[in-house]
């Protein structure tokens, strides 16, 4: 579903009317982790970062803390969420049709039984959507006015997560990360970023690959856990 009717506010207002009013941990969303949510079974996702998911979504549905989000995940959301749906669909359908075919060649090969139901239409997807929509209509979403000119900054100096391409949106929301992030930070919460982003946000020139050590310089200097694996920023809001 599209998320609609969803006004954003300044990352100013949220700290002052909403934050300081009942200050809790915050979960700040890159569109692309809230996608990978319908993508989970291709994304290297499996049934213990599938239940990370839903224990991180029951904090958000219990109010023990704050799902935020930038206000371009709303334009990012709506722009790919019908083609992530129907990508996932055929790629699903598409493993159905695969397992069927291997469970029939072993069967046939070996004279055993073994079942080979289809799984494409178990109602999967519908239900991982339904995880990323509650989570999507439960979020508050903030401006970027405030940031506007440090993103830039920090596209015109090629700084991660742009070091590769101009990408204005990818800084945008990082610059909106460290906004909230250095207005809560002497309440000495936990917040916690998590973005999948493996192209902009790794240093691929080193091995293993790893977050760019600027920005891990920036998460320290503000307290911010960014983490890249569903598990881990459970871990780290719990």
């Amino acid at each position: 579903m599209s998320i609609l009717n969803k006004i954003p506010i300044s990352a100013t207002d949220f700290v002052q009317n909403v934050f300081s009013v009942n200050p809790k941990p915050i979960f700040f969303w890159d569109t692309c982790a809230l996608l990978d949510i319908i993508r989970l079974v291709y994304r290297n996702g499996d049934i213990n970062t599938l239940k990370s998911i839903i224990e991180i979504k029951k904090l958000i549905d219990t109010n023990q803390i704050y799902s935020v989000c930038s206000q371009l995940t709303i334009i990012e959301w709506n722009e790919h969420f019908a083609k992530i749906m129907a990508e996932t669909h055929e790629s699903l359908n598409l493993t159905s049709d695969f397992h069927k075919n291997s469970v029939d060649m072993i069967n046939h090969i070996f004279s055993s039984n073994y079942c080979s139901d289809h799984i494409g239409d178990k109602g999967l997807i519908a239900e991982l959507e339904k995880i990323a929509d509650g989570i999507c209509q439960a979020s508050t979403y903030l401006t970027t006015d405030e940031i506007a000119q440090n993103a830039l900054i920090r596209v015109s100096n090629k700084q991660p997560p742009s070091a590769k391409k101009p990408e204005f949106k990818d800084c945008a929301i990082w610059e909106t990360v460290l906004d909230v992030a250095d207005k809560v930070k002497s309440y000495g919460l936990k917040f916690v970023y998590l973005t999948v982003n493996t192209e902009d946000y790794l240093d691929k020139a080193r091995t293993p690959h790893r977050v760019h050590g600027s920005l891990i310089a920036e998460a320290i200097t503000y307290n911010i856990h960014l983490e890249m694996k569903f598990i881990e920023a459970y871990n780290k809001i719990k």
